[in-house]
């Protein structure tokens, strides 16, 4: 007959969690129940059972809340987060999809007041979707850069391809460092630019990260124990020359001999200027390549690539900084408008242009805005001179499907100055968003046309 191992005791249980090693991170529960050499089942029942009556001895006999987010004797809180599917992830192992996907709960440990107050579950996924690849903000580097990150992530963590390992350290690690870099135990000052961070930061922001993995129960906790010694040298041990991020993306998106997108006679005296203006700091290759993207060529280039969102984040990150003002500042404007916020580094090398220069690259967004719109028929739809191009863009694309809302089937209404029937806005920005966001030509798409066309005159399309 097996030897059954016993069931712990509330008291035995809270014990436990009392003397559970504190950290800054929230635990997923999974983790939480390894941490504390429990089966998950054990955890929930435990908690299930104080949270109704105590069920245990003194002073665990009365019920506690861990849901409510008030201190209790335990220090131990309870929270959900994501969104409910249709199939729970209710694997044993670790995994990205854990941390990620669906409705999950987890713990904080810890009384309030000594709480990291930087931290919370949203910032945590955020920070892992950066690490392991798939943040949505990546894309603007590119599918390539993208994919690679996705595919090295775990050969940096765990240390098991030299080659691979040192790419990540070289190529995406110093920029993850950045961008979170007032979530790091080590103070990173907020001018700090990628070429000065040190190989001392990087392991010590290396070790929270992975501590992090371990705590969302994305890695096992034996991912640690590799932690024991520095392993610098893994990275000074591979001779190869890696690039870096911005000048790689410069490759794929090379500025044409063409008149659209060459660059102005100044343009290449500005990059001379540039470079003394930014050499102090060691960045001027970033800041030549954000002052490219800032050329009237580049910008007319992104948006006719649909890089919309993209001109649109520039547009106010090159204006806040010229006038002073700090990344926070600017990246609160951008997100309030649907854009992806301006990471660190690319702030800094745009700050680092020379403000006159700066000024006039700024002007060339009232350029594009004049492309923009001689591109639109008749004077439907128009971007004002001084509207910000972020504005104009969310505006547009709140109406798409996959912002959550359709076109409706009531496309026009009465107007009550004629008594005719006029478009109803929603299909009006619809038809707007077909203009200016796909490639599509109304002539060569029948339907498409016939669609557009019954809708401006106020007839319903059986097939919308």
């Amino acid at each position: 007959m097996p030897h059954l191992v016993p069931r712990p005791t509330i008291l035995q249980t809270a014990e436990s969690i009392l003397r559970i090693e504190r950290s800054k991170w929230i635990y997923h529960e999974r983790a939480l129940a390894k941490s504390l050499g429990l089966s998950i089942e054990i955890l929930r029942g435990f908690v299930k059972s104080i949270g109704s009556s105590g069920g245990g001895p003194p002073p665990y006999d009365a019920a506690i809340d861990l849901n409510s987010g008030e201190d209790n004797i335990l220090n131990l809180y309870r929270l959900q987060h994501g969104k409910k599917m249709t199939h729970a992830i209710d694997s044993e192992e670790p995994s990205l999809d854990h941390a990620v996907t669906g409705l999950n709960t987890y713990y904080q440990i810890g009384r309030k007041e000594i709480r990291d107050k930087r931290i919370n579950i949203k910032v945590q996924i955020d920070l892992i979707k950066m690490v392991t690849g798939t943040h949505a903000a990546l894309d603007q580097f590119g599918g390539e850069y993208k994919t690679k990150r996705q595919e090295i992530w775990k050969d940096w963590v765990e240390g098991s391809n030299p080659v691979l390992s040192a790419l990540y350290e070289h190529d995406h690690l110093p920029y993850i460092v950045l961008h979170y870099y007032r979530y790091w135990d080590v103070t990173i000052p907020p001018n700090t630019t990628v070429t000065a961070v040190s190989s001392t930061v990087l392991e010590l922001v290396k070790q929270e990260i992975v501590d992090l993995l371990v705590k969302m129960f994305v890695i096992p906790s034996s991912a640690m124990e590799q932690f024991s010694v520095l392993r610098r040298s893994t990275r000074n041990s591979v001779d190869m020359e890696i690039e870096p991020t911005n000048s790689r993306k410069r490759k794929h998106s090379p500025v044409s001999e063409d008149n659209s997108t060459s660059l102005d006679d100044d343009d290449d005296d500005d990059y001379e200027e540039e470079e003394t203006e930014s050499g102090a700091d060691g960045n001027v290759d970033l800041t030549k390549a954000m002052s490219i993207q800032l050329d009237k060529g580049e910008l007319k280039k992104l948006w006719t690539d649909g890089e919309y969102k993209r001109v649109g984040c520039l547009e106010i990150a090159a204006k806040e900084a010229h006038a002073g003002n700090d990344l926070p500042a600017a990246n609160s404007k951008i997100t309030m408008l649907g854009g992806t916020a301006i990471s660190i580094a690319e702030f800094d090398a745009i700050k680092s242009i020379k403000k006159s220069i700066l000024g006039r690259k700024i002007k060339n967004f009232d350029d594009l805005k004049e492309h923009i719109n001689s591109g639109l028929p008749g004077d439907l739809f128009h971007i004002g001179k001084n509207q910000i191009v972020l504005e104009y863009v969310n505006h547009g694309l709140r109406y798409t499907k996959t912002s959550g809302e359709c076109l409706s089937q009531e496309i026009h209404f009465i107007s009550k100055h004629n008594n005719q029937k006029e478009l109803r806005l929603d299909c009006a920005h619809m038809i707007r968003h077909i203009i200016i966001c796909y490639d599509i030509s109304l002539s060569k798409s029948s339907s498409l046309l016939k669609a557009s066309s019954e809708g401006l005159q106020g007839r319903v399309p059986y097939h919308l």
